[in-house]
């Protein structure tokens, strides 16, 4: 009997010892961190895009998704960049909206409860344009709260009033430069050489597009470039071929003259 009660206070006495046993944690493990995804360099398909990312402040992964998920145009993404913020809205709504089948005017006034007039840039009505801002500002200086605009109208306005906001810049001057047939990637990367810097729509001044920011070439400027090139390089190449023809014409020339003489003068000795 005290042997069984020996034994049975032994067993106790281990597992007491057992259950105090102090079980440190493991070791952090910094070998197998979750790898983190940094974006290094921001592209932006226009300089008027950049531009319009910069003035409503939007987060660059909204014009991301905007391009490489939903598969918008640049004029698409500008139009939801626009609407959501005057909307006070995410763009994500927006873009539901639209895979709805819902028209840009109607997400304008019936969703967003917003006037058509949100779109224009106060102008003299004595000042003349060619389309699309003359037709445009025609129908809003009749009927500024009812006017209806088509989509590349819209877009056209967004173009010129984020451009007019963001650089301080005369919508006359801006009109007149897109009426000489320049697009707003070379008035936006005009006013950036001339040194203006973008008053962004919450106040903070933006001078140029940041290192990690990498904006592509406009395809228009190299195209005009690459014309030019071509166009001395055929210059080029032309004179030379005239000068090669010069050449081997006079030289077919020379060569009867030589041979010539040479049977006249042996047909003449023959027939003496």
């Amino acid at each position: 009997m005290k042997t069984t009660a020996a034994i049975i206070t032994i067993l106790a006495f281990v597992l007491f010892l057992g259950g105090c046993v102090v079980h440190s944690p493991p070791e952090p493990d910094f070998y197998h961190q979750p790898q983190v995804v940094v974006v290094h360099a921001e592209f932006f398909h226009s300089d008027a895009e950049w531009m319009l990312w910069e003035y409503y402040d939007w987060d660059y992964d909204v014009v991301y998704d905007l391009h490489n998920r939903y598969r918008y145009s640049d004029d698409e993404v500008a139009l939801i960049l626009f609407l959501s913020y005057y909307g006070h809205c995410q763009p994500i709504q927006v873009v539901q909206w639209r895979q709805a089948g819902i028209p840009w005017m109607t997400i304008t006034t019936a969703r967003l409860r917003l006037e058509p007039d949100i779109f224009f840039i106060p102008v003299a009505s004595t000042h003349k344009f060619g389309p699309p801002y003359g037709n445009a500002y025609g129908r809003y200086w009749k009927n500024p709260r009812t006017v209806v605009l088509t989509d590349s109208e819209m877009v056209s306005l967004v173009y010129l009033k984020t451009t007019c906001l963001a650089y301080n810049a005369s919508p006359i001057d801006v009109i007149r430069l897109h009426d000489q047939g320049h697009d707003f990637n070379y008035i936006v990367r005009t006013h950036r050489s001339q040194g203006h810097h973008i008053r962004t729509a919450h106040g903070r001044n933006v001078k140029g597009p940041p290192d990690k920011v990498k904006l592509r070439p406009d395809d228009r400027d190299n195209d005009k470039d690459k014309g030019k090139s071509d166009k001395n390089k055929t210059r080029t190449d032309t004179k030379p071929a005239k000068d090669k023809g010069k050449t081997d014409k006079s030289k077919t020339k020379t060569k009867p003259k030589e041979n010539k003489p040479k049977t006249n003068n042996k047909g003449g000795q023959g027939k003496r």
